[in-house]
């Protein structure tokens, strides 16, 4: 099999049919291309961006690349989240147990680092024995004991978003718009979630450094979650300086941890715990399941630290938080000026 149809009509910049995005979403899923096709496309596709109805596809396709979870045994709503990342950034650590806490059922696909960005995935596996490779029978079981479920991509979900995921960052396309909207969108709906809540990070420690490119980030993610059939929220959020005070995996799952179960916060932790307070608000209204002050009293009751225990044991962790391994350097950087 070949894509050089399909990389010649990006390259110059002709619109692609649906049926086009799905052979290439699909080629890319079982492999039977070479990479170096993938990744042609890719950089056309950055220098030639796809349009909205061309994202809205590809989206689709990579979603149905493979299989969708069916979540119709697990109590609604069925709801996700999603930040665009930046330095220190935690807040699926956090909302996760605190939306189950406060009745949600979510089951999430985070990634590795990418750019300038640390991964949700790279942070947990600080955790000792904790399963992120879940196949998609066990992600529902444990949301359903649990409220919520995390892991990574699998060959069973999105793949062909995993291939172009890690094509993207090393091939320098990680930067485009339509590329950005269809990876996090085609997971979210694989997952099986009907509401979605995302982040947009804005600042210099962000992929989206001005207000403008936010914007309009957060415009594309809700005009494409739409066209796909999801309810979305959108919040921008300051990336001008570290999420919190820790950076590094093993840290920011500590103080992550720190937030739920209420221990004594700096000033910079504080503003991180009233973010998560802000964004599971959001998420509760959004899903017409609450509002801040049920996440509120879920935090501060300690049931959703209680939920982020009974997870670490449901997907295998052999230890918890206390047991997280230390740095042989740890450095507390001051800022120059407030």
């Amino acid at each position: 099999m070949t894509l050089l149809p399909i990389i010649a009509r990006r390259r110059d910049g002709q619109r692609h049919s649906e049926a086009e995005l799905r052979e290439l979403a699909n080629a890319a899923a079982v492999g039977s291309v070479p990479d170096y096709q993938i990744a042609a496309w890719l950089m056309a596709a950055y220098l030639n961006p796809l349009d909205e109805e061309q994202t809205a596809w590809l989206t689709l396709a990579m979603a149905d690349s493979g299989q969708r979870l069916d979540l119709t045994s697990l109590p609604k709503p069925w709801v996700d989240k999603h930040s665009t990342g930046g330095v220190g950034d935690k807040t699926t650590l956090v909302l996760l147990p605190l939306l189950a806490a406060c009745g949600l059922t979510m089951v999430k696909m985070s990634g590795r680092g990418l750019g300038i960005t640390g991964g949700t995935l790279d942070k947990l596996s600080s955790v000792e024995g904790l399963r992120l490779d879940l196949t998609p029978e066990r992600l529902i079981e444990v949301a359903r004991e649990v409220g919520f479920a995390l892991g990574g991509q699998t060959a069973q979900l999105a793949p062909a978003d995993g291939v172009l995921y890690s094509l993207r960052d090393a091939t320098g396309t990680v930067a485009s718009m339509p590329l950005i909207v269809s990876s996090i969108l085609s997971k979210k709906i694989a997952g099986g979630a009907e509401t979605i809540v995302l982040d947009v990070k804005c600042g210099s420690g962000g992929f989206m450094r001005t207000l403008d490119e936010a914007r309009e980030l957060a415009r594309w993610l809700r005009t494409i979650g739409e066209r796909c059939g999801l309810r979305v929220r959108c919040a921008i959020t300051d990336m001008s300086t570290p999420l919190g005070a820790a950076v590094g995996n093993a840290l920011e799952v500590r103080e992550a941890w720190d937030v739920l179960s209420g221990v004594p916060l700096s000033e910079p932790v504080i503003r991180f715990r009233e973010l998560c307070l802000d964004l599971a608000g959001l998420a509760l209204e959004t899903s017409e399941a609450g509002d801040r002050a049920k996440a509120e009293e879920a935090l501060t009751s300690g049931k959703a630290a209680q939920k982020f225990e009974a997870w670490l044991r449901a997907q295998g962790a052999t230890s918890g938080v206390e047991a997280l391994p230390s740095a042989p350097v740890v450095r507390t950087v001051r800022a120059a000026q407030d």
